[in-house]
């Protein structure tokens, strides 16, 4: 997979070079091309070249359109969707989300897809800050508008119910929450039957409300299937990898295999730190889960020590 995404970075490289020589300045397909190489490089971990190539698209198409374009909203989401990655809240993605958000309203219409799109991206941003009442509100919204446009079973829906679990099961509302992954699930199994990102996402969440309701058999299973998939399109250094390695390892300590569970949880704990740095909620979990691992295993010492890392 690694060298698909290698090929067709090349080829966009070369493709950029090309109509930048040829249009001698800004170009809608200069802009675009920008943005396609973006979503290619942000699929290669943490590229820093991302961020880059979206202020880029977004300057020029601020430039060939003005202030109030659909594409230049487009531009908007997509930088502002990198910038909060990771469940870390930006200021700069929250305002840009924001701009999206209106100029979509007012261009595009109320009640369409892009404002959905739109609606769900500032939700995740909310989410982060931690104002997830407002986020609550914000996805529900998102459903209705996603539901209204595509019906009960289309994968648009189900990436809006995701989103909406995925605030309920921050928040802590998990018999909710799981409800909304199960019919996410529920469609994303019909359109994708041999595995995709957004059913390993769907899984990983759900596994982790399993984990929290004391039910680690039935984590076991969807973490498993979702460290397959991220292994696979990943590999073993990639933060989702980890932090599915994570949770996984937390189960198999609710279920008292100790010795399964520790390897699991020590090597994912130096790349989530890697990623996000000491104090991310997911490194704190993930010494949770390791001080919680080393008491059920009765060693008290040991878990001492990853317990005054996990914070409140």
């Amino acid at each position: 997979m690694k060298g698909d995404y290698e090929a067709a970075e090349q080829l966009l490289q070369e493709a950029l070079a090309m109509q930048q020589t040829l249009w001698q300045g800004d170009h809608p397909d200069i802009a675009n091309t920008l943005t396609h190489l973006s979503y290619l490089t942000g699929e290669l971990s943490d590229d820093p070249s991302t961020k880059r190539l979206r202020r880029e698209s977004l300057a020029m198409r601020r430039r060939l359109w003005g202030d109030e374009h659909p594409a230049v909203a487009q531009a908007l989401n997509d930088l502002a969707s990198h910038l909060s990655g990771k469940e870390i809240y930006n200021a700069e993605a929250e305002a840009l989300h924001r701009e999206a958000l209106a100029i979509r309203r007012k261009v595009i219409g109320p009640k369409t897809m892009p404002v959905a799109i739109s609606l769900s991206n500032l939700g995740i941003v909310l989410q982060n800050k931690g104002d997830f009442e407002t986020a609550e509100r914000l996805q529900r919204e998102s459903v209705a508008i996603r539901k209204a446009i595509v019906g009960e079973t289309h994968p648009t829906l189900a990436i809006g119910l995701g989103k909406l679990a995925f605030v309920l099961l921050r928040k802590g509302a998990y018999e909710e929450a799981a409800e909304q992954y199960r019919d996410a699930l529920r469609i994303y199994r019909i359109v994708y039957p041999k595995g995709n990102l957004r059913i390993a996402r769907v899984l990983t969440e759900w596994g982790e409300i399993h984990i929290a309701q004391g039910r680690p058999k039935e984590a076991e299973a969807m973490l498993r299937e979702a460290l397959d998939f991220y292994m696979g399109h990943y590999g073993d250094q990639h933060w989702r990898t980890a932090w599915a390695k994570s949770l996984l390892g937390a189960c198999l300590t609710q279920q008292a295999r100790y010795a399964e569970a520790e390897p699991m949880l020590q090597d994912a704990l130096p790349h989530l730190r890697d990623v996000y740095g000491p104090t991310h909620l997911l490194t704190r979990k993930t010494h949770q889960h390791l001080a919680d691992l080393y008491e059920a295993w009765g060693k008290p010492e040991q878990a001492k020590a990853y317990r005054g890392e996990a914070g409140p």
